[in-house]
């Protein structure tokens, strides 16, 4: 930081404190003659050196520096009087470092003074803010009110309840002014916690229903009051009759409030889950289906042409646990916010019909089990690839995903809103062949573990070493590939009931030399494959020899049931080795 020197310091206070209280008048005088030490001195500020026409001097050791220089530096305004002899310094409007720091100060006490307003009036929680609102305006003109907030942060909805069997006549003393005052003053506050919010309302008389006043406050708009409301009364009386009939179902209690015409009726209901919250979750899809479904029959038993909307919200946190909606001529729609709640009934149901319509395709068997799992479906469909496995490889990637969205698009016709996943499972191996998903309003995922459309040069291979080892020692065997140039697979069945004698004429050597040659024709096609496989019976399904052979390591041989005839010799025995076209090798 740049210092000035004591004498500079000293003049720019001079200046400063001169120019912000003083008007200078020169006082009747004469020419007097001065010694001035001229040149060689520089005014910096902020780092920057002035300059302008006249020098200052130093006269009798102080230093004078033009006046109109100071006053440019400091942004003053300056003025000569020549009748008075009188020069005015003056600030320029708003252009003062203390106006600045003023206006700051004027800024920071509205905003503390904001901030305790907010803090007073619950903090940001609609919760705290009703029950505020609740003890500021609960009284009015000797008219006792009710206050309820629901929404969120955009959107609050204001409820005002006032009891005219009590207080009929101080609602009527009330004028159209002061009921918009007393509106206004709830919006305000309102304001000033949720600034950004759209708030709209009615006053309400709680023991018919009829709405009494409606207002709307838009965000950055003027609020609009409807002291006009035209009671609906058949839509009051239909209410009253719905509360009647459905405030308690199931042991746990409802309120119910209709609002709109008879063209559109919005239905709201409301239940306090701190009382009923484990009543509540006993309900099933079928239960809260039942209950929505009588409410909006008898809804249009009296409005036929009428669109309905509504939903079933907890009173207390405000969150809607389920949304419904039936246009007049379509069939009602119900989403469940909680979707734990799915009917086990709906459940089977869509199990039976997904095995009758699914169970078969493109000759591969499957069978269907649809469970509810985290708020989702999931569909588990399992073959068996030891009986299917030929027909699962004759099917394209196309083919399985036309599969799977036939189920999928089944299921969120049983299950509006509703995520499903799944897969497709080897019940034999456990292998899961297929995975998918389908986010509700998303398009599905399907990820095939194995792509049959990449499988060209496996089935080559598999053609061959179908022709090249499909005999071997008398028994003929059946050869299948599955995988990728990774991880091969190999599946070998043979008739073991019809070829039961030349089986067990085989020793360890004989089944190992078999087997080695297979393993070599593959790693000269894919040499950087982990193989594994197994010999089975292809009537009882039993697996009588197992083997692995990762990349860079022995291969692993496991035999069930097998006798070495001669085990001193079958390192150095080559009688029973594979030669093709030996006669006794492959065909």
């Amino acid at each position: 930081m740049r210092k000035f020197s004591k004498k500079t310091l000293a003049i720019l206070i001079t200046i400063i404190v001169f120019s912000s209280l003083f008007t200078v008048v020169y006082a009747a005088g004469g020419y007097k003659t001065v010694k001035a030490w001229i040149g060689g001195i520089s005014i910096y500020n902020n780092g920057a050196m002035v300059s302008g026409a006249k020098e200052p001097v130093i006269i009798e050791g102080s230093t004078y520096v033009p006046l109109r220089m100071m006053a440019n530096i400091f942004d003053k305004d300056i003025k000569w009087d020549g009748r008075t002899r009188s020069i005015s310094i003056t600030n320029k409007p708003g252009s003062t470092v203390m106006e600045l720091m003023q206006k700051l100060a004027d800024k920071d006490r509205q905003i503390q003074i904001l901030e305790a307003r907010i803090k007073s009036l619950g903090g940001g929680s609609l919760d705290d803010l009703e029950k505020k609102l609740d003890n500021d305006y609960d009284e009015y003109k000797d008219v006792n009110f009710d206050i309820n907030l629901s929404g969120d942060k955009d959107n609050i909805k204001l409820k005002i309840e006032v009891d005219l069997d009590k207080d009929k006549s101080e609602w009527r003393d009330l004028s159209d002014d002061d009921i918009e005052d007393y509106i206004k003053d709830i919006i305000d506050d309102i304001d000033d916690v949720f600034d950004d919010a759209d708030i709209e309302g009615y006053i309400k008389d709680e023991d018919s229903n009829d709405k009494l006043v409606k207002f709307d406050k838009k965000h950055n708009k003027s609020l609009d009051i409807d002291m006009d409301v035209e009671d609906n009364e058949d839509l009051d009386d239909l209410e009253k009759e719905l509360e009647d009939d459905y405030d308690s179902y199931k042991s746990i209690k409802f309120d119910i409030n209709l609002d709109g015409d008879e063209d559109d009726i919005e239905v709201e209901i409301t239940v306090d889950l701190d009382k009923d919250e484990d009543d509540w979750k006993d309900l099933d899809y079928d239960d809260i289906k039942d209950y929505i479904k009588d409410i909006v029959k008898d809804i249009e038993d009296e409005f036929d042409d009428a669109d309905i909307e509504g939903y079933i919200e907890d009173e207390d946190s405000n969150d809607k646990l389920v949304e419904f909606k039936k246009d007049d001529g379509k069939d009602l729609d119900i989403d469940l916010e909680d979707s734990d709640i799915i009917s086990r009934d709906d459940l089977n149901d869509l199990k039976d019909y997904l095995n009758k319509r699914y169970d078969n395709y493109k000759s591969v068997k499957f069978e269907l089990y649809p469970t509810e799992k985290d708020g989702d479906i999931e569909v588990k469909i399992y073959t068996d690839l030891s009986k299917y496995g030929d027909d699962w490889e004759d099917l394209d990637d196309d083919d399985i995903e036309d599969y799977v969205d036939k189920v999928v698009d089944k299921v969120n016709d049983e299950f509006k809103g509703i995520d499903v996943k799944g897969y497709i499972k080897d019940e034999d191996e456990n292998d899961k062949l297929v995975e998918f998903e389908k986010e509700d309003g998303k398009d599905l995922d399907v990820d095939i573990e194995e792509s049959n459309n990449d499988k060209k040069d496996l089935d080559d291979l598999e053609k061959k070493l179908d022709d090249d080892y499909d005999k071997y020692k008398d028994i003929r065997f059946d050869i299948k590939l599955s995988g990728d140039e990774d991880d091969i697979k190999v599946r070998i069945e043979a008739d073991l009931d019809k070829y039961d004698d030349e089986w067990e004429d085989l020793d360890r050597g004989d089944i190992k030399d078999y087997i080695e040659d297979i393993i070599k024709d593959i790693e000269d096609e894919f040499d950087d494959a982990d193989i594994e496989g197994y010999i089975k019976d292809e009537d009882s399904h039993k697996k009588v020899v197992e083997f692995d052979k990762k990349d860079g390591h022995r291969l692993d041989i496991d035999i069930d049931d097998i006798d070495d005839k001669d085990d001193d010799d079958d390192d150095d025995d080559d009688d029973g080795k594979l030669e093709k076209g030996d006669g006794e090798g492959p065909m």
